[in-house]
C-alpha cells in the first residue's frame, strides 16, 4: 500500500477564503477594520 501526501492549504489561502466569505455574507463592511 502506497501512502499519499496529505495536502494542507497555505494559511494565507485559508485567511483569504474566510475574509471573502465575511464580505459576501455582509458581516465585513467597506472600510471596517479587519478582525484580529
Amino acid at each position: 500500500m502506497a501512502y499519499q501526501r496529505v495536502k494542507q492549504p497555505k494559511i494565507s489561502d485559508v485567511i483569504m477564503e474566510q475574509l471573502e466569505a465575511m464580505i459576501l455574507e455582509g458581516s465585513l463592511k467597506p472600510g471596517q477594520q479587519l478582525p484580529p
